[in-house]
């Protein structure tokens, strides 16, 4: 049905929101949800002129001009749902989920008179093809954070820890280019007639969809104390986070059964035969991949009258594998990385005035 074209009505633009809070049990518990939904609609004619330049005498002429019309539609959906807990006025746990969906609705067709091919007949004659294309994208996005804020040892010792899941999926079901190949000519009268509207020999049709998942711990810690006249902030921490990514990739290639078929005006009163009935199984776009990244900081801030030095150092680790499904000869079909990064970091502030600033 995606290579049904046909003219229709443009559908209402419409936007609808809705947000909803408000703080529970003593203020202790919180909560807020807020949802939207977005409907667009844009379309755009256009009249395109493709150039050439003569070999033989280097003057620039006309080649090809395309009369497009393209159509879009955008459906966009957002769900975000956050609460908080005040266990006391020192520790606190917070948690968020986000759901965030992108549909988007594509046609295309233009008419592609050439200027050249089969013009011996002078203006007005010539080849013409009509080209469509169908697609949809269906991109998603989740979120769940699940994060605590604790402060112990009279406030001076703070910790902050995160976990995080994400998930976000691209889907680009069956996109499809249609050619239909007709012409002008002039009878024996000289009047110009179209000839007969045939279906293109080769229909392609491909499908493909990606995925990336990541799971995610964050843990920090911060002291605070004060040495004589020397305030002083202290801090280490680490995150690791684990990422999967899948893509897929097919894509056939039908060849018309007769080869010439003249256009019936519906694309069910046609058919096909596979010429490639396996697909592309092994095209290097099919992949999978794993990234591991693990990592560790301290830094210590220290300020003095008109002094600060803010010091430290990450150590950040990785490990990077890939499996594409290309064919064995591919080089770099399989392979690895695993890398370490240390760096380290110092900066120093002087304030001879309250309003200048020495870095």
């Amino acid at each position: 049905e995606n290579m049904d074209f046909k003219e229709t009505s443009a559908p209402l633009n419409g936007l609808f929101g809705l947000a909803v809070g408000n703080r529970i049990l003593n203020n202790r518990l919180g909560f807020i949800v807020a949802a939207s939904h977005n409907r667009n609609f844009r379309g755009s004619n256009s009249l395109f002129f493709e150039m050439d330049v003569d070999r033989e005498n280097n003057n620039p002429f006309y080649d090809t001009v395309q009369d497009r019309q393209i159509t879009n539609e955008q459906l966009r959906s957002g769900l975000h749902v956050k609460t908080d807990y005040r266990i006391d006025a020192r520790n606190s746990i917070e948690f968020y989920n986000a759901f965030i969906r992108l549909e988007d609705r594509f046609a295309r067709a233009y008419a592609d008179t050439n200027l050249r091919i089969g013009r011996g007949q002078g203006v007005g004659t010539g080849r013409i093809s009509n080209n469509f294309r169908s697609r949809k994208q269906l991109q998603q996005i989740y979120n769940s954070t699940l994060q605590g804020n604790h402060l112990i040892l009279d406030d001076n010792f703070a910790i902050n820890w995160s976990a995080v899941y994400s998930k976000a999926t691209n889907d680009d079901p069956d996109m499809v280019d249609l050619k239909l190949i007709t012409g002008t000519s002039r009878n024996a009268n000289g009047v110009i007639q179209q000839e007969p509207l045939l279906l293109d020999r080769d229909l392609r049709r491909r499908w493909t969809n990606n995925s990336d998942e990541d799971i995610a711990g964050y843990l920090n810690l911060t002291y605070s104390l004060i040495l004589g006249d020397i305030f002083a902030d202290v801090k280490t921490g680490g995150m690791y986070r684990h990422k999967n990514r899948e893509n897929n990739y097919n894509q056939y290639l039908l060849r018309a059964s007769p080869i010439t078929q003249e256009w019936s005006g519906s694309i069910f009163n046609h058919s096909w035969n596979l010429f490639n009935p396996s697909g592309t199984p092994n095209d290097p776009l099919n992949y999978t991949s794993e990234e591991d990244v693990l990592a560790f900081y301290g830094m210590t801030t220290l300020e003095r009258g008109r002094w600060r030095v803010i010091g430290g150092v990450r150590v950040e680790q990785t490990d990077f594998s890939w499996n594409s499904s290309g064919p064995p000869t591919l080089p770099g079909r399989v392979g690895s990385r695993n890398f370490t990064d240390v760096l380290p970091s110092v900066h120093i502030r002087f304030q001879p005035r309250a309003d200048i600033n020495l870095r």
